[in-house]
């Protein structure tokens, strides 16, 4: 490429090998795992792994390349990351009050009557958003997130993507969880292309903001030692991962999705029947609206799309809900499982659903019981047997 390419390299000193890679060209180091992405010139890239791997003994290469081999473990291409390629969208004119049937569907309505996922953290890992779009723009702060791209403070979304995957998480006429902080988490360019170390690092800074959930409506093919560690070490530190299972209408697994402390998004229709498109594998983990989705769009208008990636801001607008209603984060998402709507169809593979349709109501209505009981428990004691009874 006309970047050439990025190697993540794994690294037992990451200042001596930071210092010793920075000729190649760019370097940028982890801060939480031991690994550096290294953007350099393919012949580079090339003399680095020989050297490592095949032990050639070029003397003029190793002088120019012996301190950082000092300090190499091990030395990987990085993942190409995009989109999961996308039907055009149709522009659309959203009426105030107007009903969605894909909040109809897992019983959004229902839940916000009780929460809106106020104060939930979420960020949203992605092309940018329009945080000026009206749908959008409340839910976010002074901090709009972070532009990895192009290394600011500003991540506007040239693609439209992640403004639309926004409006669904937490838009105030078509989103679940309307209460919900948004974080522009930029690490795709305006075609919707990036690397996985740009990822890497969105979510390292979500982890750092303490960000409780991100959405990834993004996937590749194959990933890196590094990339599945940093999701490892990051769904231990307690932030929720949703992100798209794929649209290559094949049993192919995308990633970071298929990592296991990665919740895998399916998409279904209105009818709750598969979308022709929705990758199946037995690392999906839920099912979640996905074909002619409404939400926000760049320029303060509405777009209809189809997509994983529209499914999966449904589960984590859900999760912001089941948040929001004191449900603790790391029995979220079994609880989520638990409360799926199981489906059924004929001809398609039990596995292309994973546990079933999200359904925020049902995960949410324990929580509204038990706040009814405490209320009465409340009203009916003195403070003092209330203390005793809790």
């Amino acid at each position: 490429s006309r970047d050439g390419i990025e190697l993540i390299i794994e690294v037992s000193d990451k200042d001596k090998a930071y210092r010793s890679l920075r000729h190649l060209g760019k370097c940028r180091a982890f801060e939480l795992i031991p690994y550096i992405a290294l953007q350099c010139e393919v012949r580079d890239a090339e003399k680095l792994a020989s050297i490592k791997y095949r032990n050639a003994t070029d003397h003029t290469l190793m002088r120019r390349f012996r301190s950082a081999l000092e300090h190499i473990v091990s030395i990987e291409p990085a993942a190409k990351v995009s989109i999961p390629p996308m039907r055009a969208g149709i522009n659309y004119s959203i009426t105030i009050d107007e009903k969605l049937w894909n909040l109809e569907n897992i019983g959004a309505y229902e839940a916000q009557k009780q929460f809106l996922g106020d104060g939930i953290l979420v960020g949203i890992i992605d092309t940018g958003c329009d945080y000026t779009h009206s749908e959008i723009s409340k839910n976010f702060g002074d901090e709009k997130g972070f532009d990895f791209v192009r290394n600011n403070s500003k991540p506007m979304d040239l693609n439209g993507h992640g403004t639309h995957v926004a409006g669904t998480i937490a838009g105030r006429n078509c989103g679940v969880a309307p209460g919900a902080k948004l974080y522009a988490i930029r690490v795709l360019d305006e075609d919707g292309s990036g690397s996985e170390a740009t990822v890497m690092l969105g979510i390292e800074w979500a982890l750092k903001k303490k960000i409780q959930i991100v959405n990834m409506s993004l996937g590749a093919p194959d990933y890196s030692d590094a990339f599945k560690e940093l999701c490892y070490y990051a769904s231990k530190h307690g932030l929720i991962m949703a992100a798209a299972a794929g649209n290559d209408a094949a049993p192919t697994y995308d990633y970071p999705a298929s990592f296991p402390p990665v919740i895998s998004v399916a998409a279904v229709d209105s009818r709750n029947r598969h979308a022709y498109f929705s990758n199946i594998n037995d690392l999906v983990d839920i099912s979640a609206p996905g074909i002619d989705i409404i939400s926000s769009y760049p320029g303060g208008g509405y777009r209809m799309l189809s997509g994983t990636s529209m499914a999966t801001p449904h589960v984590t607008g859900t999760i912001a809900l089941a948040l929001s209603a004191g449900i603790r984060p790391s029995a979220v998402e079994d609880k989520m499982k638990d409360t799926a709507q199981h489906l059924y169809e004929e001809g398609v593979p039990r596995e292309a659903f994973g546990a079933g349709l999200v359904r925020a109501d049902l995960l949410v209505s324990d929580r509204i019981q038990e706040s009814k009981i405490v209320r009465v428990l409340r009203e009916q004691y003195s403070s003092e047997a209330w203390r005793r009874w809790r």
